[in-house]
């Protein structure tokens, strides 16, 4: 002691502990009575490296100090020779030899507290391939893609249950500050944890070239994949849903589908199996554009999602598969079917009814009218002679008062139903109401 009265605490630390580059931070929890731990790491020479060290709660007076043996001869030496102090991330450069570095975190001040504590550098970005999912180590993935037809594309990762796993996609792959890496943030995707996060961008009118991905851990533990699709694929207006299977490797899968502003669709959607898949529908601004998942239009599960276009242009769906279950996905869209409010007298109808479907025969498709008394959600099937239900229109909430609407002959898979007989069936609420029989002509 060589002033003041109190009495000292001494302490020592043989240092079995080790960092490694790159791997998910440790936590350490200290009391006042806690004075120093000292952790060895490995650092390659003429390296940067960001010495990422955080106080994360509690008063303790934490610092993390950086040692480094300048020879290969015994080495003993005061907290003043120090390389860096410091109580937040540090960016330095290490010297031409590979060696052996301490990182000791002192508690000046005997309080209790907590801190974080890890070393990155930046790597080399690995080069994704179209549809093939990739295992991603914590707590960061760096990657590349290349662009190469003029589609929608996204990229996208899913973590562990017990961790939350974001996404960027950045336009500069020049090695930038870890654990960023990359420069020129496009877009990103920061959901809670349990869902795919991903990033799409419009090459319908993005410039086609390489762009870097970056897919990291914002919470938890655990490991993530990586996907991106490129999007070769697309959906027709009219035609018959499209089937995929999904397993616990794929994240995602993207469709181009092209529509007209103004006009009314219905997108179909249907999933069976342990998969959790569900749908996000994204539009473009008519120019450059990058989004993140959470700037989506829409995201459902539902077998029938109505929406109407806003632009002529090319739409974005991206099904994912949100907990890595196996399954199938069937996907597809047409027109909606359109709905009139018929002229009728002051008020609304006396009674709910289900009205003669017209034309009787049809040779495409036929109109359905029907009287609601009050407001309620209405649902019509449509069933053959058996009873089976061969199609559906979506059910949707409606006004009290006389209403039709239409039904395009094809059934829930999307393809014409054969000529025969066949019944409308209503309910509103949860109560039938009718069914009108009809004939169908092909």
């Amino acid at each position: 002691m060589y002033s003041g009265t109190r009495d000292s605490r001494t302490e020592w630390d043989d240092g079995p502990d080790q960092l490694t580059v790159n791997a998910p931070p440790v936590v350490r929890n200290i009391t006042g009575s806690d004075l120093i731990e000292v952790w060895d790491v490995f650092l390659q020479g003429e390296t940067e490296y960001v010495l990422n060290f955080r106080r994360t709660g509690g008063q303790a007076d934490t610092k993390a100090l950086l040692f480094r043996n300048p020879s290969a001869a015994p080495y003993w030496v005061g907290r003043q020779a120090r390389i860096l102090e410091q109580t937040g991330p540090t960016a330095f450069n290490t010297p031409p030899v590979s060696d052996w570095y301490a990182v000791v975190v002192v508690n000046d001040n005997e309080s209790d507290g907590s801190y974080i504590l890890n070393i990155g550098t930046c790597t080399e970005p690995v080069t994704l391939a179209s549809g093939v999912s990739t295992p991603t180590p914590a707590p960061n993935g760096y990657y590349r893609f290349t662009q190469p037809v003029v589609f929608w594309s996204a990229v996208g990762v899913r973590g562990a249950p017990t961790s939350d796993w974001d996404a960027q996609v950045y336009a500069v792959g020049s090695e930038w500050v870890w654990p960023q890496c990359f420069a020129g943030l496009l877009a990103e995707s920061t959901l809670p944890a349990g869902s795919v996060d991903f990033v799409v961008g419009d090459f319908n009118h993005n410039p086609l070239g390489t762009y870097y991905p970056r897919t990291f851990q914002a919470s938890g533990i655990g490991d993530a994949v990586t996907e991106w699709d490129d999007s070769p694929d697309q959906i027709t207006v009219g035609q018959a849903p499209i089937e995929r299977t999904t397993g616990a490797s794929d994240v995602l899968e993207i469709w181009d589908v092209l529509l007209t502003a103004g006009v009314e669709y219905d997108l179909f959607f249907e999933r069976t199996g342990s998969a959790d898949t569900r749908i996000s529908m994204f539009q473009s601004q008519n120019g450059v554009y990058w989004a993140g998942r959470q700037n989506r239009m829409f995201d459902t599960t539902n077998p029938h999602t109505i929406f109407t276009a806003s632009a002529d242009d090319w739409y974005a769906i991206v099904v994912v598969n949100e907990n890595g279950g196996a399954g199938t996905y069937r996907v597809g869209m047409s027109v909606a079917p359109t709905a009139v409010n018929d002229p009728a007298e002051a008020g609304a109808p006396a009674v709910t009814a289900l009205r003669p479907v017209v034309p009787n025969p049809a040779s495409g498709s036929v109109q359905i009218g029907f009287d609601l008394a009050r407001s309620e959600t209405v649902e019509l099937a449509i069933l053959d002679v058996t009873g089976r239900v061969v199609g559906k229109l979506p059910s949707l909430a409606w006004e009290a008062g006389r209403w039709r609407t239409g039904w395009d002959g094809r059934g829930r898979d999307g393809q014409r139903v054969p000529a025969g007989v066949y019944w409308v069936e209503m309910s509103a609420g949860t109560r039938p109401v009718g069914r009108s029989k009809f004939i169908l002509l092909r």
